[in-house]
């Protein structure tokens, strides 16, 4: 009976020991990278960049008046690896209300992007153009879409260009204001960001 056992017990430790050929290669230096989203801007009078100013510029602006679309505009192009699939539109505003002149009875007004309604806002992979100023909401529900507006609820999950995107934007300074915004400003940056 032992010699059974010894006998079976020599035969496992044959069994383990026993192999089969083998021969293995690699595949070596395999690389993940991440792709890039690039998007460059430019103007009328300015190249391709990571930012542009001074686009739209009107001055002398008087109550009631609308102001056509001009001729400015901005154009944008991914010069990223990876398409973008979206874009989302925002601005952000400062209000320069300076001492004077004698009519302006309320200094240090704060509201006068909400006296710039948004007539227009065009955008553009070649054509047909579209206007995005229907689909600002009136945040601030004053009756119209106005700068204020696109400040407070930017424009998100539009379709991003798959080349270059042209934007143009069209003005009017509401007749509601008053003499409280005489001599006033608005400097307004408007964003353009690109998304996966």
């Amino acid at each position: 009976m032992s010699s059974v056992v010894i006998a079976i017990a020599a035969s496992a430790i044959a069994a383990t020991s026993f192999a089969y050929f083998s021969d293995t290669e690699s595949s070596s230096a395999n690389t993940f990278a991440a792709g890039t989203l690039d998007l460059k801007i430019k103007d009328n009078d300015e190249p391709w960049g990571d930012g542009v100013s001074r686009t739209w510029v009107l001055t002398n602006l008087t109550p009631g008046s609308d102001y056509a679309c001009p001729i400015e505009q901005i154009e944008f192009r991914n010069f990223g690896s990876v398409a973008g699939s979206s874009i989302a539109i925002g601005c952000d505003n400062s209000i320069i209300d300076p001492a004077g002149p004698e009519s302006d009875t309320e200094e240090g007004t704060a509201d006068m992007d909400r006296m710039l309604q948004i007539v227009a806002l065009t955008y553009g992979d070649g054509f047909p153009v579209m206007d995005l100023a229907p689909l600002i909401q009136d945040a601030n529900g004053n009756g119209w879409t106005d700068l204020d507006d696109l400040e407070n609820a930017p424009l998100e999950g539009l379709l991003a260009p798959s080349g270059t995107g042209h934007l143009q934007m069209c003005l009017r300074f509401r007749p509601e204001a008053d003499n409280d915004y005489q001599g006033d400003t608005v400097v307004t940056d408007l964003h353009v960001t690109l998304m996966q």
